[in-house]
C-alpha cells in the first residue's frame, strides 16, 4: 500500500502515569499492532474525522510504560517518521509509526497508551513478556476494551510474543498473542485474528495484480488478445506494490472474485471502471500452497476494448478489498469485413458510379470496435486485365457498434476494385499494447510468447467493388478542310469532299480530370451506331441550306489507355453541298460542323480543346471567317452551262458554244475559273436532225447527203469553255442538239418556269448565217 508523510508526532515520555480519564475519540483510533524487533506501532483509523476534524493530532502522545508503572524512558523522543495509508483491506487509513527507542526498551513494556491532546486516554495496548497476566501494569481500568491474556497453549511463544500483536481492527474483541513476521506483521490488519497464528490467523493481501500466465506477478504484463480468443492470467496477490504476499491464505480460503473492466470509464479509480458488457467475470479460491499466485479459468470477450483491466475483489474477510491490474491490455477485433453500396461486379449493368464520385464503403469488426479503419492503397486491385490499379481516396468515420462508414469515399479509375489481404486495417486500436505487449503485424495467432499482431484487417480479398465510369470526356480536334470542287471555288449544289476528315480524339477523365487509363476493351462504351447514343454529324452554313450527302456515323477506334479516335468519313466521299435556290451572288461558304458524344453509359463531354464545352462538340462555326476552311478558296458560285445556236458554211466545222457561267450578282458570265466540268458525248450529249436521234459521239445525217459528227475540244472545259464543234456537213440542214444529265448545279430555268430544273439547247445550221449581232435594225428595199 502506498504511505504518504502526514505530520510529526511526538512520543511523550510521562514521569508519572497518564491519568485514567476516558478521551471522546475512543474508539475512533485503535493501536492495532505493536512491533519491538522492528520498531513501530500501527494505529488503526476507524473515523476519519479523528484526524480530519482535530486540530491537535500532533499533541497526540504513544507512552511507553513498565509493568511498575514506569516510564521506559524519561526522555521525549521525536518519532522518525509518520505515515497514512489511502487504501488497506478495511478500507480505513492506518498510520504506522517508526519508533525510535531501542529493542531492549520496547521489549521491557508492558503497556502502550495512546493519549490525545488534553491526556485523556483513547486507547490501551497490553503486553508481556514473563508468565503472570497479573503483573500487568494496571490503572485504566475506566478505559480498558479488553486484556491481553496468556497463552497457556503455546507457552514457548512466550519469549517471542512482543515481535507481533494483533486485534480486531474494529477495536473490540480479545486481544490475542501472534508469532509475527517481523517487517511483514501490519499485514495482520484487519485479519480475523483467530488463534490460528501468524498475523491474525490469515494473512490478507493489500491488493492484486493480474499478468499473462508464468510472467512476474510484479513486472508482468498484459498482452493483446483477440475478441473469441481464449485467454487466462495470474492473479498475484500484493503485500504492497513491489512484493507477492506469499503468505496469502495461509489458514484461510480466499474466493477471489475476477471482472475485467472498460479502463476508458469512470474517474480513473479502479473501483469505478465499468465491467465489460456482456461481463466477463469468474471466481478463483486461492489456498495456502497457491503462494499468492493463482491461475484463472479460460474466459473470452466477443466484444472489443481498447483498454482492459482485471478487477480482483476479496470480500473473504469481510472487509473488501479491491485491485486493478497495473497493466491495460486491449481486445481487438479478429478482421474487419469490407462491404460498399457500389456491388456491380460486371463491365455493364447498375449499380454504377462516375470515376471520382461519392461512394459508400462499410469495415465491419466485433461489437463494440469504436477505431477508424485507414486504407492501404498499394493492395488496391482493379479488374482483371485493367491497364493500372485506381487510387482511392477518403476515410472513415468512428466505428459506432462495430462499424465504421465513409460515404465521402472516391475512386480515380474506370471498372472495378477490391482490396486484397489487410487493404482496410486499424494499427492504432491496440495503442495501449504497442510498447511490447503486442507484434508490428497482423497474426491472429500467438506467437511463441503468447503475442498476437497489433493490427488487424480484413484477412481475404475482398468482393469487386463498382461499376465506375469515366466522369466526362475531353475531346481534342484537328482542323478538317474541304476540298474546293474547282480548285479556286464550288458552285452552289456542287458537293464537296473533306481534303483532311475530320478527327475527334476522346480522353476519358475521373473527377478530378485525370486521365482513366482502364476505359478501354469491355469498359470503353463508345458507339457511334447505338439506336440511343450514335453519333450523327451534323451540318450547318452561316446563312444557306445545306444538302447533306453523307452523314453516316464516325468509326470510333479504342487506342487503349482511356483514348479513342472518331474519324468522320473520309476523302473520297462527297460529303454536302449548299442548296441552289434563287439567283445568289458568290460568297464564301461558313461551315460548321458538330456531333453530339455520349456513351452508351451516358457520358458527356465536357472541354473541348483545353475550353469548358458540353454536347454537341462544335468545329468550325457558322459566321465570317470561322467555317472549317478550304482547299484552295471557300467561294461558292451560283453556276449554269449554256449551249448556243450555231451558224456556218456547211463546208467548214461548226464551233456551238458550250460553256459554263456563273451570275455575278447582276448577269450570268463566263466562268473562267472553271477547269473541272466535263461532258461525255456519249451520254451527255443528243443530237437529232429532224427525224433521228443519235449520241452526241455518233455521226448524224444533214440534208439528204450531208452528215456531221460532234467532237470536244475541252473535257474537263478549260476556262470555262468545252469547245464543242459540228464537223463540216457537206450538205445544208442542221442539227439540234440538247444536253442530258448534265450536273444539277449547273441547271437553269431555260423555260422560264421559275425552277432551275432544264439543261439547254441549241442548233447547228449548216448553209445558213446569223445575222450580224450588232445590227440593230435590217430592212431590205427593193
Amino acid at each position: 500500500m502506498n504511505k504518504q508523510a502526514i505530520s510529526f508526532l511526538f512520543l511523550t515520555i510521562f514521569s508519572n502515569p497518564l491519568k485514567a480519564a476516558c478521551s471522546g475519540y475512543q474508539g475512533d483510533i485503535v493501536i492495532n499492532e505493536y512491533n519491538y524487533i522492528v520498531n513501530f506501532i500501527e494505529l488503526k483509523i476507524l473515523d476519519s474525522s479523528a484526524i480530519s476534524n482535530t486540530s491537535n493530532f500532533s499533541a497526540w502522545t504513544l507512552t511507553l510504560f513498565t509493568k511498575n508503572g514506569q516510564n521506559v524512558n524519561s526522555t521525549v523522543k521525536n518519532l522518525n517518521s509518520v505515515y497514512i495509508s489511502s487504501e488497506n483491506s478495511c478500507g480505513l487509513a492506518s498510520v504506522y509509526i517508526d519508533i525510535p527507542f531501542s529493542p531492549n526498551e520496547m521489549a521491557d513494556a508492558v503497556n502502550v497508551v495512546l493519549a490525545d491532546g488534553s491526556s485523556q486516554v483513547v486507547d490501551v495496548f497490553r503486553v508481556s513478556n514473563d508468565v503472570a497476566p497479573s503483573s500487568y501494569y494496571g490503572g485504566y481500568s475506566a478505559c480498558d476494551i479488553s486484556v491481553l491474556p496468556y497463552d497457556t497453549d503455546a507457552p514457548q511463544l512466550v519469549n517471542s510474543r512482543h515481535k507481533d500483536y494483533s486485534r480486531i481492527a474494529d477495536g473490540i474483541g480479545s486481544w490475542l498473542i501472534m508469532p509475527g513476521t517481523g517487517a511483514n506483521s501490519e499485514q495482520s490488519l484487519c485479519s480475523s485474528n483467530d488463534s490460528g497464528g501468524g498475523g491474525g490467523g490469515d494473512i490478507a493481501a493489500s491488493s492484486f495484480n493480474c499478468v499473462e500466465n508464468g510472467s512476474d506477478g510484479i513486472a508482468g504484463k498484459l498482452y493483446s488478445k483477440m475478441t473469441a480468443q481464449s485467454f487466462s492470467f495470474d492473479i498475484i496477490a500484493l503485500q504492497n506494490a513491489s512484493t507477492i504476499e506469499t503468505s496469502f491464505a495461509s489458514s484461510a480460503d480466499h474466493s477471489i472474485a475476477i471482472e475485467l473492466v472498460n479502463a476508458n470509464t469512470g474517474d480513473g479509480s479502479c473501483a469505478n471502471y465499468s465491467a465489460l458488457t456482456p461481463s466477463v467475470s469468474q471466481n478463483v479460491t486461492f489456498i495456502a500452497s497457491d503462494s499468492g499466485s493463482k491461475a484463472t479459468a479460460t474466459m473470452s470477450s466477443r466484444t472489443a476494448y481498447s483498454a482492459v483491466k482485471c478487477r480482483m475483489t476479496d470480500a473473504t474477510s469481510g472487509s473488501s478489498i479491491v485491485g486493478c491490474s497495473t497493466d491495460s491490455f486491449a481486445i481487438r477485433p479478429e478482421l474487419l469485413t469490407i462491404t460498399s453500396n457500389l456491388t456491380n461486379t460486371s463491365s455493364t449493368g447498375t449499380p454504377q458510379a462516375k470515376a471520382g464520385e461519392d461512394l459508400t464503403l462499410t469495415a465491419t469488426a466485433a461489437a463494440g470496435y469504436d477505431g477508424i479503419p485507414l486504407i492501404d492503397n498499394s493492395k488496391l486491385q482493379a479488374h482483371v486485365g485493367a491497364t493500372q490499379n485506381g487510387s482511392l481516396s477518403g476515410v472513415f468515420n468512428v466505428a459506432n457498434s462495430g462499424v465504421a462508414t465513409g460515404s465521402a469515399f472516391t475512386y480515380s479509375e474506370v471498372g472495378l476494385f477490391r482490396f486484397s489481404a489487410e487493404g482496410v486495417y486499424d494499427e492504432n486500436f491496440t495503442s495501449v499494447d504497442q510498447n511490447g505487449d503486442c507484434t508490428d503485424d497482423f497474426a491472429n495467432t500467438p506467437d511463441a510468447d503468447g503475442k498476437i499482431g497489433c493490427k488487424f484487417g480484413n484477412t481475404v480479398e475482398s468482393d469487386y467493388f463498382g461499376r465506375f465510369t469515366p466522369s466526362h470526356f475531353d475531346v481534342t480536334l484537328n482542323t478538317p478542310v474541304f476540298s474546293a470542287s474547282n480548285s479556286t471555288f464550288s458552285y452552289i449544289g456542287q458537293p464537296v469532299m473533306y481534303a483532311t476528315i475530320p478527327v475527334a480524339t476522346l480522353t476519358a477523365k475521373n473527377a478530378a480530370g485525370v486521365t482513366t487509363a482502364n476505359y478501354t476493351g469491355s469498359y470503353w462504351k463508345v458507339n457511334p451506331t447505338d439506336a440511343s447514343f450514335g453519333i450523327t454529324p451534323s451540318y450547318t452554313e452561316a446563312n444557306h441550306a445545306l444538302m447533306i450527302i453523307d452523314d453516316a456515323a464516325p468509326v470510333a477506334i479504342d487506342n487503349g489507355g482511356g483514348s479513342g479516335t472518331l474519324s468522320f468519313s473520309d476523302t473520297s466521299s462527297n460529303i454536302l453541298a449548299i442548296t441552289k435556290s434563287a439567283l445568289t451572288a458568290p460568297f464564301d461558304a461558313e461551315i460548321a460542323l458538330s456531333f453530339t458524344l455520349t456513351d452508351t453509359d451516358g457520358v458527356v463531354v465536357a472541354n473541348v480543346n483545353d475550353l469548358a464545352q458540353i454536347n454537341p462538340v462544335v468545329c468550325g462555326a457558322p459566321s465570317a471567317g470561322n467555317g472549317i476552311s478550304f482547299a484552295g478558296y471557300k467561294e461558292q458560285r451560283w453556276g449554269r452551262i449554256s449551249l448556243a445556236n450555231a451558224y456556218g458554211s456547211e463546208l467548214m466545222p461548226l464551233t456551238v458554244p458550250l460553256v459554263t457561267e456563273y451570275y455575278d450578282g447582276h448577269n450570268f458570265i463566263k466562268n473562267f475559273a472553271d477547269n473541272s466540268t466535263a461532258i461525255n458525248l456519249a451520254t451527255q450529249l443528243s443530237l437529232n436532225n429532224g427525224s433521228t436521234t443519235k449520241a452526241g459521239n455518233q455521226a448524224i445525217t444533214i440534208g439528204t447527203t450531208g452528215s456531221t459528227t460532234a467532237t470536244l475540244t475541252n473535257s474537263p472545259f478549260s476556262g470555262g469553255d468545252a469547245r464543242l464543234e459540228l464537223g463540216a456537213a457537206n450538205a445544208y440542214g442542221y442539227v439540234d442538239l440538247s444536253l442530258l444529265n448534265t450536273d444539277s448545279w449547273l441547271l437553269f430555268d431555260w423555260d422560264g418556269s421559275g425552277v432551275h430544273d432544264n439543261l439547254p439547247t441549241a442548233r447547228g445550221n449548216f448553209g445558213l448565217y446569223k445575222n450580224n449581232d450588232k445590227q440593230i435594225y435590217f430592212r431590205e428595199v427593193y
